[in-house]
């Protein structure tokens, strides 16, 4: 094996298993576009050929964003997604209210999914919509007490997500839709990206996994910024998923989730959860020096 070649699997070891500190810094302020933005070696698992089981989830419970995200630990044991949300007069981003509805199987047991859903009497947070409506979202880097703490965004699965510090002291964050780099992101100039110094979560940062030795292609995630008033400042955190729920056709009832069908892997060999991790979000327009950090 080369050096090269070793130090491409010493990379994406450290990006499978979490060791991160600050949001990666993009390069050049552009992302990864066509064959670079993924691993040719890897071998793509077909959840297809576990037991799928298409039924109704029903919702049993429901929470704030801070419930579900910060003071549990459901992040770290069940998937999540935000197929359900409707965006009404949302569908260009800005700030609305959210909350999570706890899904569960009332055969399969310990079968549980969270569900993001519009609300009215749900927390403050930001949506951020994916592509081109609109191209950006921006938010304080420092908010009040009084503004949104979250940033919620559709599941990735190809997409990218980036972040750039502004002069004006907010945050300009893009939810960049896979294969569309360039006119998205890449092309734009400097004061519409919000600067010449930007971060981001890449498809190479989430859609793989090792097991056993070998790479594998497990292609989706679900992620969320949220402002730590603690700490000061914001981050990205990431959950993998592999084999994890595909959301179906939602019951509302009230514009609240009644049931979701999912397609429900029940692959014995594979966690719908394959980690999950943080990534700091850096304040500045230069770069930080890294921190390890790990979630799971």
């Amino acid at each position: 094996m080369g050096l090269l070649q070793i130090t491409s699997v010493v990379v994406l070891v450290l990006q499978v298993f979490g060791a991160h500190g600050n949001l990666p810094l993009l390069p050049g302020n552009r992302l990864r576009t066509g064959a670079d933005t993924e691993y040719p070696d890897a071998t793509l698992i077909d959840c297809v050929k576990g037991n799928m089981i298409l039924s109704d989830f029903q919702r049993s419970a429901t929470y704030t964003p801070t419930q579900a995200l910060v003071n549990t630990n459901n992040f770290d044991r069940y998937p999540f997604t935000s197929h359900a949300v409707i965006p009404g007069a949302l569908v260009d981003g800005g700030i609305g209210r959210f909350s999570f509805v706890k899904l569960t199987h009332g055969i399969l047991h310990k079968r549980t999914v969270f569900a993001l859903q519009t609300s009215a009497d749900g927390e403050y947070a930001y949506w951020m919509p994916q592509g081109t409506r609109p191209t950006e979202l921006d938010v304080p880097q420092h908010p009040s007490a009084n503004q949104p703490h979250f940033v919620f965004t559709p599941d990735f699965s190809g997409c990218e997500w980036t972040v750039t510090p502004m002069a004006n002291g907010m945050l300009r964050i893009k939810h960049v839709e896979g294969g569309h780099e360039n006119e998205q992101f890449n092309n734009l100039p400097s004061w519409q990206k919000g600067g010449d110094v930007s971060y981001g979560m890449q498809f190479r940062d989430y859609g793989y996994v090792h097991r056993n030795g070998i790479l594998i292609k497990h292609a989706t995630a679900y992620a969320y910024m949220h402002y730590s008033d603690v700490t000061r400042r914001w981050t990205l955190y990431v959950q993998h998923q592999t084999c994890a729920p595909r959301p179906g056709n939602t019951v509302y009832d009230h514009e609240q989730i009644v049931t979701m069908k999912m397609n429900y892997f029940n692959q014995k060999t594979w966690n719908p959860i394959t980690g999950t991790e943080f990534w700091d979000i850096p304040s500045s327009r230069t770069a930080s020096p890294m921190r390890l950090q790990r979630r799971s």
